[in-house]
């Protein structure tokens, strides 16, 4: 998810209609845009999903949205963080993420 590939992609067990997806950095980056990217060939599957950082011991939310689709870009206030965390909290099946993108727009 993090390749640039459209040929990679990360897809929850069969069962599940929530996942989690951490990222964990060597140092904190800055960022003020989140890209999502569905397999869009397996369908439109993300109704809810919410995008957090950690801070000290507690989580965070920056953004959350509703589908995602073949693309989504969604901008919030500059983070600076190490841990990120991806969860999808409803999907019509399992999800599949192709893309995650953590950007600084300036």
């Amino acid at each position: 998810i993090l390749d640039g590939s459209q040929n990679t992609y990360y897809v929850a067990s069969p069962k599940d209609t929530t996942a989690t997806i951490n990222l964990t950095f060597s140092k904190p980056v800055e960022f003020d845009v989140l890209l999502l990217q569905e397999n869009i060939a397996l369908g439109q599957r993300v109704e809810k999903f919410v995008l957090a950082y950690k801070d000290g011991d507690d989580w965070k939310t920056i953004t959350q949205g509703t589908t995602i689709g073949y693309k989504r870009l969604l901008r919030f206030k500059t983070i600076s963080a190490k841990e990120v965390r991806l969860n999808i909290l409803s999907s019509r099946l399992n999800p599949t993420i192709t893309e995650l993108g953590l950007y600084k727009s300036k």
